[in-house]
């Protein structure tokens, strides 16, 4: 039964991928020329259909990169405000992390778990390691959101720790950009939306260095 299941849910992931994968295929036209502007543009002649595409786009976007975040997140800043468009598309972009992160885990943990038994690796599955080495992908965005979903999705992260360390760690940047988005179309930036960023950044910058001082500590004890 439990195999049943599990089978069930690896179809809809490869449905729900291939729908994601069509959808930016059929978008790429349209995309590629992109700008905040023009997609300001467009959302706003759709009235309220406008914010599910933003939502849409930005779920696109966290699954299947194809498109700028910070364009997108500055469109949607422009569209309909700072809160209410950086709420949109970071909602989005957090569940769009999602499929590949399920992709990855039904379809190559096995794999990697036994890849890693026959090279003598063994992990165990710690939630505080697992979402400080996640935040501070997101924080530090060096190593592309793809990259992290699938390896994430490869470890034994649960996806409550995954869903937490991402959703803190986009935060910052999407507030960010949808404020940038507001300022240099609108000139609008109140002081409490740089407040609301910098806030955020010290939070996650102090617990990545928190982390590193503790791991420090930790090597430098003797046995």
């Amino acid at each position: 039964m439990a195999g049943r299941q599990l089978s069930n849910r690896q179809l809809t992931v490869l449905l729900v991928s291939g729908v994601i994968l069509l959808a930016a295929i059929w978008l790429w036209p349209w995309l590629k020329n992109l700008t905040a502007a023009r997609l300001a543009a467009t959302v706003l002649g759709w009235g309220w259909a406008g914010r599910v595409v933003v939502f849409l786009l930005a779920l696109l976007q966290g699954s299947l990169p194809v498109i700028p975040f910070f364009l997108l997140a500055s469109g949607a800043g422009l569209a309909y405000g700072f809160w209410q468009g950086a709420f949109l598309v970071w909602s989005g972009a957090v569940l769009g992390c999602l499929l590949p992160f399920y992709l990855a885990r039904f379809l190559g943990y096995q794999w990697a778990q036994t890849y890693l038994d026959k090279k003598g690796w063994h992990f165990q599955a710690r939630p505080a390691f697992g979402f400080m080495a996640v935040l501070t992908g997101r924080l530090f965005p060096v190593v592309p959101s793809s990259v992290i979903n699938i390896l994430a999705g490869l470890s034994p992260l649960s996806v409550p720790v995954f869903l937490s360390a991402t959703a803190l760690g986009k935060l910052p940047w999407t507030l960010m950009y949808a404020g940038l988005g507001r300022l240099l179309t609108k000139g609008e930036l109140p002081l409490g939306y740089i407040l609301i960023v910098v806030s955020f950044l010290l939070i996650g910058f102090t617990l990545v260095y928190l982390k590193y001082q503790k791991n420090r500590l930790l090597r430098e004890k003797p046995e």
